[in-house]
C-alpha cells in the first residue's frame, strides 16, 4: 500500500525534478514549504501503524513497503547529481525527508525492516567510505603481525569484494561495519606469535563463513589426522574440539553470507568426524580375545529313513523268511520283526509311504512259486558275485 504522502514524493522526484523538466522558482519554494509536512506525516503514519490494533505481519507489510519505496526514491534521485542552485537545494531537503523516515524504520522499528534488502546507494556509499578507512588499518595491522599472505588475502577480498558492489544488503552492511573495528583491535592487542591463532578465532566467532576460509581452517585442522599414534591423535581432536566448542556465536548473529553455511557446524562436523575415525582406529588395534566356546549338545533328531529294496513285498518277506529259517536274524518275536521290517523298509510300489505291516505278515505267511523263483535268482546272482570275488 503507497501512503498519499509517499506518493506525493514520487511525484515530486520522478516527475517534478526529473532533469528534462524545469522547475520555476515559485514551484521549488512550494515544495520547500511542504517537505517538513510530509516527514511529520510520514513519522505519524508509521507510529499510528505500529501502535495501533494492526496484527504485526500487516504492521511488518506496510514498513517494509515503505521502506522498499523509500530506497527506491533515494536511488532514483541520486541520479540527479547535476543540480544547481535552488534545484539542489530541494534535492537535498528531499533527501533529508527520505532518509528520516527510512531511519526511523531502521533505527525505531527495527524489528519489522527488512535487513535483507539492498541499502540506497548513497548510504552504502557513506558506509564503505568509512569501512575503507578501517580496511587501511587493518591491512597495516596484518603486515605488522606478519600473518600468512593467504590468510590477509582470503580476509581482505572478502571485504573488498562486498566494498567493490554498487550496493549490499543491510545484513552484509551491518556485518561488516561492526566486524573491521572488532578485528583492528585485537590485531592490535595481539602477541605476534599468537595473531593467527587469535585471528582465525575471531573469524570463526563471528561467522564469517567464507568458503575459502572454510577451506583455510580445514587444511589446517587435516594436518592434525596425519599424527602417528592414534591415542595423541585422538587427544589433539578432542582438545581442538573443545576449542571450537569455545568459539561457537549465537545462531541469531549475522554471518558474512548470510544464506551460506555454518562455519562452526563444518569445523565441528569434521573434528567428530575424526574423533570417531581415531576411536574406531584405537578399538581395531586391540589384540582380540576369541573366547573357548564349550561344545554344544545337539538334541538327537532321528532321521526318517527307509532302507531301499528293489525286491517286491513278496519277495522282501520272503527274503526275511528264509534268513530266519536260515537261523541269520534272530526273528525273537515274529510279529515285532515283521512290524520293524514294514515300517522301515521300502518296496518300489510302497515308495515312501511304507507298506502295511498286516500285509506284510500275509505275505511272509503264504510265498507262491514265482516269488520263490526271483529270491533263488537273486541269491543265484550274489553267490556269483562271491565267487568272482574271491
Amino acid at each position: 500500500m503507497t501512503t498519499h504522502t509517499t506518493t506525493t514524493l514520487r511525484t515530486l522526484i520522478l516527475d517534478k525534478m526529473h532533469p528534462e523538466n524545469q522547475m520555476n522558482y515559485q514551484e521549488i519554494q512550494t515544495w520547500l514549504g511542504v517537505l517538513p509536512e510530509i516527514t511529520d506525516e510520514l513519522a505519524k503514519h508509521m507510529s499510528f501503524i505500529v501502535y495501533s490494533i494492526f496484527d504485526n505481519s500487516l504492521v511488518k507489510r506496510q514498513l517494509q513497503q515503505m521502506q522498499s519505496e523509500c530506497t527506491f526514491l533515494l536511488n532514483a534521485i541520486d541520479k540527479y547529481n547535476h543540480c544547481t542552485g535552488d534545484v539542489l537545494l530541494l534535492r537535498n531537503h528531499t533527501i533529508d525527508c527520505l532518509n528520516a523516515t527510512l531511519d526511523t524504520i531502521i533505527t525505531q522499528y527495527s524489528k519489522y525492516a527488512d535487513y535483507s534488502k539492498n541499502m540506497n546507494r548513497m548510504h552504502f556509499r557513506q558506509k564503505v567510505s568509512e569501512m575503507n578507512e578501517q580496511l587501511i588499518q587493518t591491512k597495516k595491522m596484518m603486515q605488522i603481525q606478519e600473518l600468512k599472505k593467504d590468510l590477509q588475502k582470503l580476509v581482505l577480498d572478502g571485504f573488498q569484494k562486498v566494498i567493490n558492489y554498487k550496493t549490499a544488503t543491510y545484513n552484509q552492511v551491518i556485518y561488516l561495519s561492526s566486524f573491521l573495528p572488532g578485528l583492528n583491535e585485537i590485531l592490535h592487542e595481539t602477541v605476534s606469535t599468537h595473531a593467527e591463532e587469535t585471528l582465525c578465532q575471531y573469524l570463526i566467532q563471528r561467522s564469517y563463513n567464507s568458503e575459502l576460509f572454510i577451506e583455510f581452517m580445514l587444511k589446517r585442522y587435516q594436518g592434525m589426522a596425519t599424527i602417528i599414534n592414534l591415542e595423541d591423535r585422538k587427544t589433539a581432536f578432542f582438545r581442538l574440539r573443545s576449542r571450537l566448542q569455545r568459539y561457537k556465536a549465537d545462531a541469531k548473529n549475522t554471518r558474512y553470507l548470510p544464506k551460506g553455511d555454518s562455519i562452526y557446524s563444518r569445523l565441528i562436523d569434521f573434528v567428530e568426524t575424526e574423533l570417531h575415525c581415531a576411536a574406531v582406529a584405537i578399538e581395531n588395534a586391540k589384540p582380540k580375545i576369541v573366547p573357548i566356546m564349550a561344545p554344544v549338545s545337539v538334541p538327537y533328531k532321528p532321521i526318517d529313513y527307509k532302507l531301499r529294496f528293489n525286491f517286491s513285498v513278496d519277495c522282501l518277506a520272503y527274503l526275511i523268511k528264509l534268513m530266519v529259517n536260515a537261523n541269520i536274524i534272530d526273528p525273537g518275536i515274529k510279529a515285532e520283526l515283521q512290524r520293524y521290517v514294514a515300517e522301515n523298509f521300502q518296496t518300489p510300489g510302497t515308495k515312501s509311504i511304507g507298506m502295511s505291516a498286516g500285509s506284510f505278515q500275509t505275505k511272509y505267511k503264504n510265498v507262491t512259486q514265482s516269488t520263490s523263483v526271483t529270491v533263488k535268482t537273486a541269491l543265484m546272482a550274489m553267490l556269483k558275485l562271491i565267487d568272482k570275488e574271491f
